[in-house]
């Protein structure tokens, strides 16, 4: 991990462990993910999330948390597809935020 091998293992510890309440992401719970690492780049993000774009993350989470507790969701593969590409769009948006072409930063 990226982290662990630039910093003190305490940080890398704690690094690790707001990541890993990152893998049942809402729109909001990721806007204070950013937060907690820079609250510029949470501002940043919440300016690019359109109301679609929350939709669709939470959408996405809500429908995979009752999957995994048995209930049915009533969703087509079309909304499902549309919601996929939206959040492709969203994490593309976030790489090129986190991550900008050298020279760009």
């Amino acid at each position: 991990m990226y982290i662990a091998e630039r910093t003190s293992p305490p940080v890398a510890r704690y690094a690790q462990g707001q990541l890993q309440r990152g893998r049942n992401l809402k729109a909001e719970t990721l806007l204070e993910l950013l937060g907690k690492f820079d609250s510029g780049r949470r501002s940043e993000c919440e300016t690019k999330l359109d109301h679609r774009s929350r939709d669709a993350i939470d959408t996405v989470t809500n429908n995979r948390n009752r999957i995994s507790h048995g209930h049915s969701v009533g969703t087509t593969v079309a909304t499902i597809s549309r919601d996929y590409q939206q959040i492709k769009q969203v994490m593309q948006s976030l790489t090129d935020m986190l991550y900008p072409p050298s020279g760009q930063a």
